[in-house]
């Protein structure tokens, strides 16, 4: 924009991006939905580390994925814990996917059917060995 001739501070720039972040918000949602109508999705959290612009110490921010089979959702959260796992899982009755280090939240978020308990085990027992990262979380 510079090279433009266009003065354009930070704070300017950032007041953009939110209000383009307004305008996409109910195509983010329409997003949402459209994967969680699928009967199978992979889930995931990834680490964002932020660093302080005052040189303080580094914030951690989660990058959280939402794949389908013809779309991907990505979202930021300030950490990845049951309720952010909630948030993004809302109330999905599918097969979703996720490595090892995510299991226990989708657990404890989906609502699953006793008859896949013992599914659920032995994919507790591969991640507990090493196994696979990737393995299936049922829901009813």
């Amino acid at each position: 924009m510079r090279r433009a001739g266009l003065k354009v501070d930070s704070q300017t720039l950032w007041d953009q991006v939110q209000g383009l972040a307004r305008h996409l918000e109910p195509v983010l949602e329409r997003l949402h939905d459209h994967i969680l109508s699928k009967e199978v999705v992979l889930v995931d959290e990834t680490r964002w580390p932020v660093p302080d612009p005052k040189g303080r110490r580094t914030k951690n921010w989660f990058v959280w994925s939402l794949t389908s089979d013809d779309a991907v959702l990505y979202k930021i959260k300030n950490g990845y814990s049951n309720q952010e796992g909630e948030a993004i899982l809302q109330s999905y009755r599918g097969v979703a996917a996720a490595d090892c280090s995510s299991s226990q939240w989708v657990k404890a978020t989906l609502h699953r059917e006793p008859a896949l308990e013992s599914s659920i085990r032995e994919s507790d027992e591969v991640c507990r060995l090493g196994g696979p990262r990737w393995r299936p979380m049922h829901a009813a």
